[in-house]
């Protein structure tokens, strides 16, 4: 590949919100879950784990669950005099954090914790970092995982939404 092929995908990546009931191949899953697992991470440490769900009745349940948390962090925010930000957050971020509900596969990337021979035998005995580092380093990678992930399945003529 060049690099104006590769900048093409780059440049022609965007997050969509409406989705077509067209499936989508378990090989592509697959490819573009294996794309994704080629990430830099820390030492290698591959901070990341994909779950891939084909059925669309879970797909909503995931929906339903993350409304129902954003209802309950807006009822504590409510609670704390913050009724703007409440308000705001259902109403303007929830369709954003939901727009994933009627999409035909819904792949999960879940960051975890740091782990590496070099964590465990060099840098916890001389205390190199506070834990919240090594948390965030999960995250970190994760997120290149993801954008991995985004820009193999834009390649393959899919669509996707962060």
């Amino acid at each position: 590949m060049n690099y104006e092929d590769f900048k093409t995908i780059v440049l022609e990546r965007r997050s969509v919100r409406n989705f077509t009931e067209q499936e989508v191949a378990i090989e592509d899953i697959r490819e573009i879950i294996d794309c994704a697992r080629y990430a830099p991470s820390d030492t290698n440490s591959q901070t990341w784990k994909f779950i891939a769900i084909r059925n669309t009745e879970k797909i909503k349940h995931i929906e339903q669950l993350t409304w129902d948390q954003l209802h309950l962090r807006a009822a504590a925010a409510e609670e704390k005099g913050l009724s703007r930000e409440a308000r705001m957050l259902v109403r303007s971020f929830g369709p954003y954090a939901t727009a994933f509900s009627d999409a035909p596969v819904l792949i999960i990337c879940l960051a975890t914790p740091y782990e590496s021979k070099f964590r465990d035998r060099i840098f916890d005995p001389i205390e190199l970092v506070d834990d919240a580092v090594w948390a965030e380093e999960g995250i970190k990678s994760s997120c290149l995982a993801s954008q991995n992930l985004m820009l193999a399945a834009h390649a393959r003529g899919l669509a996707t939404v962060r």
